[in-house]
């Protein structure tokens, strides 16, 4: 990396992905029945289609739109909000008070993540904090006590998902989230910020439970392998517990959550390619760039330089930044324009190619970060209580 690095984001960029994200059809703003609010996975850009209306991206959406909200930016967000939060409470499991993934051709599907119950339940916080209105207060509690009533073991591991159709949480060793593991610490989260909303201790200690377990799966170098059954370490879910850690340190205060998330971070810098990015896999020389997980990676980078100076955070943060705005997709097709690639495979320039998938959580996650790189001068104690 070039020392000094200073990179300045282009508020058309922004502007670009916000606007992909409000108008592109992402988001069914429009929608009438079952889809209405909803937010899809991603468009594909070969079959010139949308692909499943998902939990997990609505979730993020809600998050994304109040900070949006609170920095000022153009756009209804408040009004996007509400309506993908009215959509994630129709997926609500009536017995249970648990979010069901999604919608895949207008059939609910009957799995039930953990994971994605635990940004959903933040999501809908954020709404609350956003608007005020104390409803989605009220079904975040619902979610929130069903993850620790069924889905949280004694240890403080998750179980990863519920199958409706067989009645029982199950585990597949063939998809790395689809067993427990120290990413789905992210559902402390929430849990923490319920916890200050509604008081008492019950959220707080499971959240803590769920970190203290995370921290025992971090390897001597700094890396958090994909999941309990895992050596190898997924950038990705690597960095959704370096962000449960910094959230939940901003909150606990314990210098060991601390520690373990500058840890990890230091891994993910030290992998930092010339091109900015970080190849998603560890003790890969070869395979994808996930521009989502790049993102994260420079969200994470710039909110602990915001506790700690240390300006080769800066760089990586910068080196990544410039990775993302490669990774915006431009041409005359709305649907795609504004939005970014999932991932890139090969380094930049040299027979390298993105994906033909443009999907919201990349998106915004990249915005997140962008934003997060052009507010200079924000607190540490400020900015992560916008973190998702």
């Amino acid at each position: 990396m070039r020392a000094g690095r200073d990179v300045r984001v282009d508020a058309a960029v922004l502007r670009r992905a916000e606007a992909w994200l409000q108008h592109s059809g992402i988001c069914v703003r429009n929608g009438v029945g079952a889809s209405a609010g909803a937010v899809y996975s991603y468009y594909d850009t070969q079959r010139r289609a949308h692909t499943l209306l998902y939990a997990e991206a609505a979730g993020y959406l809600l998050s994304l739109c109040r900070y949006l909200h609170h920095v000022g930016c153009g756009g209804d967000w408040i009004a996007l909000g509400q309506a993908g939060g009215e959509w994630l409470l129709s997926l609500m499991e009536p017995s249970r008070g648990a979010l069901v993934m999604g919608l895949r051709g207008g059939v609910v599907l009957d799995q039930v993540y953990a994971f994605d119950n635990g940004v959903c339940c933040k999501g809908l916080l954020d709404l609350h904090e956003m608007t005020g209105i104390p409803g989605y207060v009220e079904q975040a509690e619902r979610v929130a006590s069903w993850l620790v009533r069924d889905a949280l073991n004694e240890d403080g591991s998750v179980k990863p998902v519920l199958d409706l159709s067989l009645g029982r949480f199950v585990e597949n060793r063939r998809a790395w989230f689809m067993v427990s593991g120290s990413f789905q610490a992210k559902i402390a989260m929430p849990l923490l910020q319920l916890s200050s909303l509604l008081g008492g201790q019950g959220f707080r200690q499971a959240a803590v439970r769920i970190c203290e377990w995370a921290l025992a799966q971090q390897r001597p170098d700094g890396g958090f392998p994909a999941n309990k059954l895992a050596r190898r370490v997924n950038l990705h879910a690597h960095l959704y517990t370096v962000e449960a850690l910094l959230y939940a340190y901003a909150i606990e205060g314990r210098d060991d959550f601390l520690t373990a998330a500058a840890r990890g971070l230091v891994w993910a810098a030290a992998r930092q390619r010339a091109d900015g990015g970080i190849l998603l896999w560890s003790n890969a020389r070869w395979g994808p760039t996930a521009t989502y997980a790049v993102a994260q990676a420079v969200r994470a980078f710039l909110l602990l330089d915001l506790l700690k100076p240390d300006e080769r955070l800066r760089e990586a943060a910068a080196a990544g930044a410039e990775f993302l705005v490669r990774m915006q997709a431009d041409g005359p097709d709305a649907a795609v324009r504004g939005g970014f690639f999932e991932e890139r495979r090969g380094e930049i320039g040299l027979g390298s190619r993105n994906s033909h998938r443009v999907t919201s959580w990349t998106t915004m996650f990249a915005v997140h970060a962008l934003h997060l790189l052009s507010r200079r001068g924000a607190s540490f104690t400020e900015e992560i209580k916008f973190l998702f």
